[in-house]
């Protein structure tokens, strides 16, 4: 099966949902029945979609969420590929049979960004076949806290901007002594080494890397932990 995936930062409990019109989606790796709620933990909690198309048709999937109930002076951003600061995403072609999602350092995410600790964000979802009409919708509960409190120890990493030129900067959790960051091509050639030493955050240089596609992944003794996707611009 053809896998693509779609990009968002972290740690967190998840969801599956299955559109009996033949759309699977994962939250967080973990599945969910449709108009369940699901809770996501963490200092920088974040929602890693997986989108799967069970049909023998094409897709063409959007997803919407209800970003009223942000709390004051947060704001929460779609990522797929680039970012959009808005409360939907336009549609990507899914193809019969394909999934697009956190598979091989895919990205697609809602991360709410501005949160203090403590606070909690209920946000309406809903993802839509623009073809045939099908729609699955559920709950996502936003709730800025330790990981750790909720049972979970899983690393946690995102990049922005994203896509960047310059500069990318990295926010982390949970992210263990003398772990580093390898910056790798689609070859995957390691490019560039940043120790992490405890950090939540850090940045890197892109001088000399030519636009396109590129790796980053959160190592533990050499082995990787967490990869996600960068685009260079």
């Amino acid at each position: 099966m053809k896998k693509i995936v779609a990009f968002l930062f972290l740690a967190c409990s998840g969801i599956s949902v299955a559109f009996a019109q033949g759309l699977q989606v994962k939250v967080n790796g973990q599945d969910v029945a449709e108009g369940a709620t699901v809770s996501v933990v963490s200092m920088a909690p974040k929602a890693q979609f997986e989108l799967t198309n069970t049909t023998s048709a094409d897709m063409s999937v959007t997803a919407f969420g209800d970003f009223s109930g942000l709390p004051s002076g947060a704001f929460a951003s779609f990522c797929w590929e680039e970012c959009f600061s808005t409360d939907s995403i336009p549609p990507r072609n899914l193809a019969a049979g394909d999934t697009y999602g956190d598979n091989d350092g895919e990205d697609f995410h809602l991360e709410p960004l501005g949160m203090t600790e403590g606070q909690t964000w209920t946000a309406p979802m809903t993802f839509k076949d623009v073809i045939s009409g099908a729609e699955f919708s559920f709950t996502l509960v936003f709730t800025v806290g330790t990981a750790a409190n909720e049972g979970f120890d899983l690393v946690e990493v995102s990049a922005y901007p994203n896509p960047a030129s310059e500069i990318v900067n990295f926010r982390l959790g949970n992210v263990k002594s003398g772990s580093q960051l390898v910056l790798r091509d689609m070859s995957g050639r390691s490019l560039k080494v940043l120790p992490l030493d405890g950090k939540a955050e850090a940045s890197m240089d892109l001088e000399g890397l030519a636009s396109g596609v590129y790796f980053y992944s959160v190592e533990e003794n050499g082995k990787a932990v967490a990869t996600r996707k960068l685009v260079v611009r």
